[in-house]
């Protein structure tokens, strides 16, 4: 016989009292993971709009500073062919060409948004993918660029050899009265020319040119990255 304490003990009520309790817990949990989910993944989709506003610019600055190395090129070529005597150049574009081949163009990127997301950390960015490309494009390719233009500017390059430049120059140039102009339209193909100056007029030219295909692979590199963050985004919005 079973003592009056337990037979007046509602068991089955009891159990449904547990049941409920530990519904409520696991509801509860489960609802605070999904807040915590949808915060983190809203906060990711803010991130990857940034950046790819911030990229955008990146985009432009990049496209300007590779049209003015372009542009430098063909000044150093047609200053370069017309020393060779194989060109002429128009007698008041002298300075235009030199200050052309030794000009410097350096690059702004924008990565407040990434130094943002690293401080949150990187782990924000869900894709795996997604999260190695963001790496690549700005611990990597940024910083190889950045060393690139602060170690091989054309006008430390330039001034390292100014003398030499301007002692073969001189002969070739005359004062009008208001500015250095051209004192021939061409120069004679048999005159001695420096093979010196050339090789230093053409080294610009090469690294100018190594440039010039860092950033179309930077340009690449950046679609690709825009793209997978675009459709990442789709997938969370």
């Amino acid at each position: 016989m079973k003592p009056k304490l337990f037979q007046k003990f509602n068991w089955k009520y009891t159990l449904g009292e547990l049941v409920l309790i530990f519904m409520g817990i696991t509801l509860a949990i489960w609802f605070n993971n999904w807040n915590d989910y949808r915060k983190e993944r809203a906060l990711e989709v803010r991130i990857l709009k940034e950046i790819t506003q911030e990229l955008n610019d990146d985009i432009e600055d990049i496209k300007i500073n590779k049209g003015g190395h372009e542009l430098a090129i063909r000044s150093g070529s047609a200053l370069l062919n017309y020393y060779l005597g194989k060109d002429t150049l128009a007698e008041d574009s002298l300075g235009l060409y030199v200050s052309m081949v030794y000009r410097n163009f350096t690059s702004i990127s924008n990565t407040a948004s990434y130094d943002y997301l690293k401080s949150v950390g990187i782990g924000t960015i869900s894709n795996d993918s997604l999260r190695r490309k963001l790496s690549r494009l700005y611990d990597v390719t940024y910083e190889n660029i950045r060393k690139i233009e602060e170690r091989h500017q054309p006008s430390q390059f330039f001034a390292q050899h100014k003398d030499l430049i301007w002692a073969e120059l001189e002969p070739l140039i005359r004062f009008d009265g208001r500015r250095f102009v051209l004192s021939q339209k061409r120069r004679d193909g048999t005159e001695q020319f420096s093979a010196q100056l050339v090789y230093t007029l053409s080294e610009i030219q090469g690294l100018r040119g190594y440039i010039v295909k860092y950033y179309e692979d930077m340009l690449t590199q950046i679609d690709v990255l825009k793209e997978e963050i675009n459709d990442h985004i789709a997938t969370l919005e």
